[in-house]
């Protein structure tokens, strides 16, 4: 029996050995559930809640589960398996349940602040004055759809974002960065969850994938980003998701894999085996250069497709694609000699380019865009006699 402070009533025990029960699609529609509420699941309850990763092992006894709903997250009660095998006579049970909601507050579905310097962090941190002191802080607050500012400033990895949120910064990844101090991924992202204008450096997710970023799926976007330093057993700068504008040097691992980038340059990435550029992506106006693997295939392999890119060897398929040296200034920036210049495809063009310049027409292969300057400052002249 499931009944509710609503004066609801189910009058269903659940006893399964193979399939999951799943609170949020039974009572959401009947309006019983609503985002935010804090849940109290109460009775025999055996089985794992995986809304937050909750294990109930007692179905002999009343278990109490207090967890804060806060939409979009299925919560979903599954068989408990303890190594290969399931525990109990049951491998699944819900009987004499209780289940009661409490609304929250200082939850916002608007926007939240980040500043690392902020002095009175108070929730929802809704403007600069109570902003949050680090970006977990905000995510945890914010309801799907909230965008998240974050200011100029270096912040802890580990940051889990399970809701479809917005996080950007104000200046760009010059500026802000994310850092798992060589010891925990610096940001994963669900679904339609989006992430613009950060650096990220330091992840580690040794023998997982996403050292740097571990994105849910190819909904997960990413903008104007430099994933640099970071290192996991597999895509060590950024697994899974869509790239624009972004640049991934340096990371062990790998650069990107099961990934869509477009106008990135993947450089100086390593792996100990297969590529080291990228692993089964779709590029288009990107470079893919000087990446470096113990075993051969060192750039891109065989089921990555490539459409005006700079890279090499040659694809044989795909169209606009060059071998020739990029010509780079930098890691990811181009110098006023690279063939990449005006070599790109307009239609694969979006936003601005990692400095925030606009797009040539046609555009830059890469994530620059070349804009030559005047140069500025004091002129000196030395004479030397003969």
């Amino acid at each position: 029996n499931v009944a509710f402070n609503y004066d609801y009533i189910d009058r269903r025990a659940y006893i399964s050995s193979s399939g999951a029960f799943n609170l949020e699609s039974a009572y959401l529609t009947s309006g019983i559930l609503a985002p935010p509420s804090q849940i109290e699941v109460k009775g025999l309850v055996r089985g794992r809640l995986i809304y937050d990763n909750t294990y109930c092992l007692s179905p002999s006894a009343p278990t109490l589960i207090i967890f804060n709903y806060l939409g979009v997250d299925e919560v979903v009660f599954l068989p408990q398996l303890v190594g290969s095998t399931y525990v109990g006579d049951y491998i699944f049970v819900m009987d004499n349940v209780s289940v009661s909601t409490l609304p929250l507050t200082n939850y916002s579905a608007g926007l939240l602040y980040v500043s690392s310097g902020s002095t009175n962090p108070t929730p929802p941190y809704s403007n600069w004055l109570t902003a949050a002191t680090n970006i977990q802080q905000a995510v945890d607050m914010a309801l799907a759809g909230a965008s998240i500012i974050v200011t100029n400033g270096v912040y802890p990895g580990g940051v889990s974002v399970k809701r479809p949120l917005t996080l950007r910064s104000v200046n760009g990844p010059q500026f802000t960065a994310i850092d798992g101090g060589g010891t925990i991924q610096c940001v994963s992202l669900s679904d339609n969850a989006s992430l613009t204008g950060f650096t990220l450096t330091n992840g580690y997710s040794r023998g997982d994938a996403g050292g740097g970023v571990l994105c849910a799926s190819k909904r997960v976007c990413l903008t104007n980003c430099v994933m640099v330093g970071n290192s996991a057993g597999s895509g060590g700068g950024v697994y899974g998701g869509t790239l624009y504008n972004c640049a991934l040097t340096g990371n062990s691992g790998g650069g990107a894999s099961a990934s869509t980038l477009y106008n990135c340059t993947v450089t100086g990435n390593w792996a100990e085996s297969g590529s080291a550029g990228v692993v089964a992506c779709g590029l288009y106006n990107c470079i893919v250069y000087f990446n470096t693997a113990r075993s051969s295939g060192t750039n891109y392999d065989a089921n990555s497709a490539l459409n005006y890119c700079c890279t090499t060897p040659q694809p044989t398929q795909g169209v606009g694609n060059t071998a020739r040296d990029p010509q780079l200034a930098s890691a990811s920036h181009l110098s006023a000699d690279s063939p990449c210049r005006g070599a790109g495809s307009s239609a694969y063009v979006t936003g601005t380019d990692i400095d925030g310049e606009s797009w040539g027409n046609p555009p830059s292969i890469g994530c620059d865009e070349f804009h030559a300057g005047a140069a500025t400052g004091p002129l000196t002249v030395s004479l030397r006699a003969d």
